[in-house]
Parts: structure tokens; sequence; C-alpha cells
């Protein structure tokens, strides 16, 4: 599948929100609920926020949030191209093909169904 934003950068930004979120949970529960809790329970409270982040992102119903999240932080990122699309494909004898594109797109990876009278094609 066609990668929408790099890897690498992902897990790096998880990685620092993941130590945020988790420090920032830390001192929540400290300040309002247990005041002798040690730092040492971070370590407990980082691998649920890690999981829960892991999840936001990866799921396709918080998916297209997050997307228009990313573009207004980053407008160069490639677009929102969910949906159903209707066209022409011109072959090189100039004969049209009627098509329809189905476009699946998550954070992570891209997926086209397309659709001709002659041909089904699954990218």
């Amino acid at each position: 599948m066609f990668r929408i934003i790099d890897f690498k950068s992902l897990l790096r930004y998880m990685a620092v929100v993941t130590t945020i979120f988790s420090i920032g949970a830390y001192e929540l529960v400290q300040s309002y609920w247990l005041n002798d809790l040690s730092i040492v329970k971070v370590l407990s409270i980082a691998p649920w926020v890690s999981f829960l982040l892991t999840v936001a992102i990866t799921t396709s119903i918080t998916a297209r949030p997050l997307w228009r999240v990313f573009k207004k932080i980053k407008p160069s990122l490639y677009p929102d191209l969910n949906g159903t699309w209707e066209g022409e494909i011109t072959t090189e004898d100039e004969h049209e093909i009627p098509v329809r594109v189905i476009i699946k797109q998550s954070l992570l990876e891209t997926q086209i169904n397309i659709h001709t009278q002659t041909s089904k094609s699954l990218t």
C-alpha cells in the first residue's frame, strides 16, 4: 500500500506525545487523587497511553478527524481522497472506458478499487 505519511516520523511523534501524555496523566493523578504516587508509576501509565494513541491513529473512525488536524498543521500533507470517484480511462488509441473508483484512505495506507465494465482491480 502507498504510505500517506512518513512512518519513521510518525513513530517519533508518537514517542514524544506518549511521553507528554504519560507525564500529564501522572501529574493529574498525583494532584487530584494520590499525593504519594511515585514517578515509577509513570512506567505503568505509559504503555496504556501508547496503546490508546496507537489505536486512535490506526482506527478508521478517528483517521479522518485526525487527517483534518494534521492537514491544518502541515498543509502539504497528501490530500484526503476518501470516497467514490467516477471518470474515464483514455487508452492510446483514444478509446474511452468509463470507470468507477472507490478510495479508502487512512493515515497509514490507501486502498484503491477500480471497476470498469470489463475489469476490476484492487490496489
